[in-house]
């Protein structure tokens, strides 16, 4: 049994979970800065539910980031990946109830586009038990404490014409091409939890990949 999963399942005489992650959907936003995308579907309630989305966010010029985020009126906590034009994060929090929720983004500033992947996680910690970024021509992470996960990648550099390939063991669940400049974003759920996952661009171009896992 990995760590993280013995140290839950003693964590306070309570009984543990075993982790799961689903992906649920994705969701279209618009250009603004800050916006509310209704009644977004996560899932099944359940007194572990972690809500996660991958959010991208598409600028011409200038990077953007993800300054807040909240889920079902629940503050989000917020890994940024950012890159030139196209960005990346993952957004998280604990939302026991409901099944659906409303889901509102604050970026740094006006946009191109947005648009999120939602994910439904059970785990026995809202705490990731793996919170990690990398930036490298061909970034390889490992969320050895961790039972399920999900990364998102995206270029670190502004260079135009690349491709992205994979390690077998992700499974890529939205995938977003800047069409002027064939930059590639993509985000998605990490398999085989114990072997580390990587990433690399046809052009060898510098990436940023982030991965969040929860045990």
């Amino acid at each position: 049994m990995l760590p993280g999963l013995v140290a839950a399942a003693l964590m306070g005489g309570k009984s543990a979970v075993t982790p799961t992650i689903d992906y649920l959907q994705q969701t279209a936003g618009d250009s603004a800065a800050s916006q509310t995308l209704t009644g977004v579907n996560i899932g099944a309630a359940h007194a572990k539910r972690i809500v996660a989305v991958a959010i991208y966010l598409r600028n011409s010029g200038g990077a953007r980031t993800v300054s807040s985020c909240t889920i079902g009126g629940v503050a989000a906590t917020v890994v940024n990946s950012p890159g030139p034009d196209l960005s990346m994060a993952i957004a998280y929090a604990a939302v026991p109830t409901g099944t659906t929720a409303d889901i509102a983004i604050t970026a740094s500033g006006t946009l191109l586009a947005k648009r999120i992947a939602t994910y439904r996680i059970i785990a026995n910690s809202p705490t990731p038990s793996d919170s990690l970024t990398t930036v490298s021509t061909s970034p390889s992470l490992s969320l050895s404490n961790s039972a399920v996960g999900m990364f998102a990648v995206n270029n670190a550099a502004a260079a135009n014409g690349n491709s992205l390939s994979s390690s077998s063991n992700i499974t890529i669940d939205m995938s977003r091409t800047d069409t002027s400049s064939n930059r590639v974003s993509e985000a998605g759920r990490v398999n085989s939890i114990g072997s580390a996952f990587s990433m690399a661009s046809s052009g060898g171009q510098s990436l940023s990949l982030i991965g969040v896992g929860w045990a």
